[in-house]
């Protein structure tokens, strides 16, 4: 790449993993499918647009709790669900990519 990952491809990669978790482990996933010409399930998209709506659906929920106090406890709660939801989708990434390899 073009930002000098080639002198210190350990050090970038965790960055990459640590900072970008989502991102890293759906980038891997693409390309494990792309290198054995995989197709995604159409209820692979359905989850990962579930996740991606309560990401959004959490976001509301914490702007509106700062106007809002009575809805902290509610925003909490969809931060919470967000996340369980979130963590078990990257967890099935993974373990496609594992089973690939």
């Amino acid at each position: 790449g073009q930002m000098g990952e080639a002198s210190c491809p350990n050090f970038c990669l965790c960055l990459e993993a640590w900072c970008c978790m989502g991102l890293s482990m759906s980038a891997a996933r693409m390309a494990v499918m792309d290198q054995y010409r995989i197709h995604p399930d159409p209820c692979d998209y359905r989850l990962m647009c579930f996740s991606n709506f309560l990401q959004i659906l959490q976001c509301i929920c914490m702007i509106l709790a700062i106007f809002i106090s009575e809805l902290r406890d509610v925003a909490e709660l969809v931060k919470r669900l967000a996340d369980l939801v979130f963590m078990c989708i990257l967890a099935c990434m993974v373990a496609q990519v594992d089973l690939e390899l």
